[in-house]
């Protein structure tokens, strides 16, 4: 990939393809630091992501979310950043749901942390109203890991709706 694209308006479909061959490739799952690189690159460039190319890339997150090893965590992680904070519309929330249910509870933190960001960063009242639901749901999970993420995004939502309130409590 060239960096000359960073100056263009939008991201180039060729891009969109490789990353997405890298993103479903075996190893994706299991290199947290190639994986890393990748999602802060689109981080950075989702803004010229066209409607299209974002339903590629979330399909290929789903796929991948459930094979990311514990080791590798922080895949998950950022693409619930990403996802969450950049793309937070109802696909997005579509795919976390579909994924509230994974076997693996480093999976399940990450499901939570998206799910905080859909409530603080959409514009859409209904569709963070959705979300969160969804995250209450997950305050009786199986998992401290998973109910401890909850707790602390309950916490981080209601510190975002309520500053004043924050910050009484700090003094």
């Amino acid at each position: 990939m060239q960096l000359s694209h960073l100056l263009l308006p939008t991201f180039p479909e060729k891009h969109v393809r490789l990353l997405c061959s890298l993103i479903g490739s075996r190893d994706f799952a299991k290199s947290p630091d190639a994986a890393g690189a990748i999602l802060v690159y689109l981080m950075t460039e989702s803004r010229k992501l066209s409607m299209h190319q974002k339903r590629r890339f979330l399909r290929e997150f789903e796929r991948i979310f459930p094979k990311v090893t514990a080791r590798a965590w922080q895949i998950c992680f950022s693409i619930s950043e990403l996802v969450g904070s950049d793309f937070r519309d109802d696909a997005a929330l579509d795919m976390f749901l579909r994924l509230v249910d994974l076997p693996k509870p480093h999976a399940r933190v990450s499901v939570a942390h998206g799910l905080e960001h859909i409530v603080c960063d959409s514009d859409n009242p209904s569709l963070a109203s959705t979300a969160l639901q969804a995250l209450e749901n997950m305050a009786s999970d199986p998992a401290e890991s998973v109910r401890m993420q909850v707790e602390e995004s309950l916490l981080i939502i209601e510190r975002d709706r309520n500053p004043s309130n924050a910050e009484s409590q700090q003094h």
